[in-house]
């Protein structure tokens, strides 16, 4: 296997373990230690709430049991797509399993409940032992680590020596993992032995620390503040101190939110994964679809509402068609926030550039009271970031965000507030939506200047906030976010709606560095295919230096976009009849109006681009079928009567 080549995945087992306790799955993986081959583990919320028929905004625990049903869904398809002989359970507690029963109902499942029951492991694994590793509970991942490489089963025992958390292989590369003592490091550790690097485990990084990055770096750049850079440094260097980075040819950095790249200056081609946002399907769809040695159709979104005299549009446009890729150029007046959720939701696509304004924005700040179920009284602040667009039955679609700050006087996230019980929470969110009590309890002050962890991309009409259900019909594009600060709060967005490969600067770009960067960026990887090689030359390319380590680079360093070998469009109509009778089969099967009315939205939009764009591919029996089935769902949610809400409760909040 060549340094930028992925590794083989282990299709004979697979291990669904919980995210908060990573013993059972470290011991697992030790058992599946294939060379040049990764195991996959995926990683479910730690719940202990069951799985229910329905949810419901208004009941308990409705945010648990949504992050369990979307967690099952998520870890069900990736699932589908390896057919594994096996699926091993590993820690989950009764609760989580229920999610997960419903579909693992057909497969063969083996449950590890217990460090005791990981040796049955020993009939289903092809690696061969060359003896034990004992380690103590507390550093499993170190023993992890030491054990794939040297090939030992690994077993806890809390009167082991101590073990380091590195290992030096003379690896071509090296992954560099945040230690926060979770299964997500376990995932970390799994793909750096898959790659044969250099693995060293580093210090946590909590939240506290993550909070004020992006402040720090605003100050030190907008301001010039050395002692903002100085503190943003120490956070990077305490880490990484020692290591010779020119030994490498790359280094991957698993991070909470760090920019590794931005501090070590871009000395070599360096990548980051969120090793918190669904770091196990990131790896694992990174990996897929570069075995699949396929491009997804070949197609491409350009979004610029134009507001810029000079910019790369027109100019990435004509590169990409140049190589066979379906192009769709949403510009002006047509990229409205609608249409970005339309297609980056729903377009079979696997690249989307945006040329805009972004970053932080303005807001209002918000104090609110609300009564809890004893009768007790509270006040909770929080900044709110709000965005509007119209919806195609004339209505108007409202995206609010309340980013806490204060609960009865205490900062949000302090020790005080976990210690509060959480029926006060289920209170506060259920008082949230604005309707007419509250409204009475809640006073606004408007924000004029940006707001500490909002983001936006701004579109024709208003602000996009990059909150997406899924991307290009629930597949795993790139994203090259050519917008100021584009790398923080909205970086979460992208990736956790399925994002393989993200791109984004870290504070406000010049726009003839942006320019000139994003043509370096595709001309050279419509060159050589590969996205972290194209990114690194893209840096070393930009001419001032205050701009030379701006962007940073979420992804893989052996992931690619392959241009279409001849034209896409014939692929992308039949992706999108494809998916347009699957939400038509979602619409019939709709229990609900809020349901059908969502259904709607997108067969609207999915039928307008086919009658649109597609009119040449509507052959005889397509155009005729397809007509008929449009016009037959128009006339069933006419006669239905789709009732609404009054406007002020019409409202997602992201939380």
């Amino acid at each position: 296997m060549d340094s930028f080549s992925p590794p083989d995945l282990n299709l004979e087992c697979v291990c669904v373990t919980s995210r908060d306790d990573p013993i059972l799955a470290a011991l697992v993986s030790s058992y599946f230690s294939e060379p040049n081959t990764y195991f996959t583990v995926l990683t479910f919320p730690n719940l202990e709430v069951p799985s229910a028929p329905k949810v419901n905004f208004q009941d308990d625990d409705y945010l648990s049991r949504f992050m369990g049903a979307r967690a099952a869904v998520r870890i069900n398809n990736a699932i589908a797509k390896l057919s594994p002989t096996l699926v091993i359970f590993a820690g989950l507690n009764d609760a989580q399993k229920s999610y997960l029963r419903e579909y693992f109902r057909s497969r063969t499942v083996i449950e590890v409940d217990h460090a005791e029951d990981v040796e049955k492991l020993t009939e289903i694994s092809a690696s061969t032992f060359e003896g034990t590793l004992r380690c103590r509970s507390s550093e499993v991942l170190n023993g992890l680590l030491h054990a794939k490489y040297k090939k030992l089963r690994l077993v806890i025992d809390e009167a082991a020596a101590s073990l380091e958390g590195v290992y030096l292989n003379r690896g071509v590369g090296l992954v560099v993992i945040e230690n926060n003592g979770t299964s997500d490091e376990v995932v970390a550790v799994n793909y750096a032995f898959s790659i044969n690097a250099d693995t060293i485990l580093v210090r946590p990084v909590s939240q506290a620390e993550i909070r004020p990055v992006q402040r720090l770096i605003r100050e030190w750049k907008k301001n010039g503040s050395t002692i903002s850079y100085q503190q943003l440094r120490e956070k990077v260097v305490e880490r990484t101190e020692g290591v010779n980075f020119f030994d490498y040819e790359f280094a991957t950095f698993f991070t909470l939110g760090l920019p590794y790249g931005l501090i070590l200056n871009n000395m070599i081609p360096f990548t980051h994964v969120l090793i918190n946002i669904i770091c196990d399907l990131f790896v694992l769809n990174n990996i897929g679809m570069e075995l699949a040695r396929i491009s997804q159709g070949g197609a491409a979104l350009i979004f610029s509402p134009k507001l810029f005299q000079s910019e790369e549009t027109e100019e990435l446009v004509s590169i990409l068609e140049r190589n066979n890729f379906l192009v769709r150029a949403i510009l002006g007046d047509k990229a409205t926030v609608s249409a970005l959720s339309n297609y980056g939701e729903h377009f079979p696509f696997d690249l989307l550039h945006i040329c805009s304004h972004g970053g932080e924005t303005d807001g209002y700040h918000v104090i609110q009271e609300f009564q809890d179920r004893t009768g007790t009284r509270h006040k909770v602040e929080y900044d709110e970031i709000v965005g509007f667009s119209p919806s195609v039955d004339g209505k108007v679609s409202v995206v609010r965000k309340a980013l806490f700050r204060k609960f009865d006087g205490l900062n949000w996230g302090s020790d005080e507030i976990h210690k509060l019980p959480k029926y006060i929470f289920e209170d506060l969110r259920k008082a949230l939506p604005a309707n007419e009590s509250n409204l009475k309890t809640t006073r606004r002050t408007k924000i004029s200047v940006p707001i500490y962890a909002s983001c936006h991309i701004e579109c024709a009409d208003s602000i996009h906030q990059g909150h997406f259900q899924a991307l290009a019909c629930n597949s795993n594009p790139i994203i090259f976010n050519n917008t100021c600060s584009s790398w923080y709060e909205i970086t979460v967005t992208f990736v956790d709606s399925g994002s393989r490969a993200y791109i984004g600067t870290l504070w406000a770009v010049d726009n003839t560095v942006a320019r000139a960067a994003a043509k370096t960026f595709y001309e050279r990887l419509l060159k050589s295919q590969n996205l972290l090689d194209s990114f690194f030359e893209m840096t070393r390319a930009i001419e001032p230096p205050e701009y030379r380590s701006i962007y940073l680079y979420w992804g893989l360093h052996f992931s690619t976009l392959k241009a279409p070998v001849g034209p896409s469009d014939q692929e992308i109509f039949d992706d999108l009849v494809s998916y347009w009778n699957q939400w038509n089969g979602e619409y019939v099967a709709a229990g609900g109006p809020e349901a059908k009315r969502k259904c709607l939205e997108v067969l609207s939009f999915l039928g307008q681009e086919l009658e649109t764009n597609f009119g040449t591919f509507l052959a005889a029996r397509h155009k005729g079928q397809f007509s008929k089935n449009l016009l037959q769902t128009r006339m069933t949610a006419s006669s239905n009567q789709i009732a609404d809400e009054p406007f002020k409760n019409r409202g997602a909040i992201d939380l």
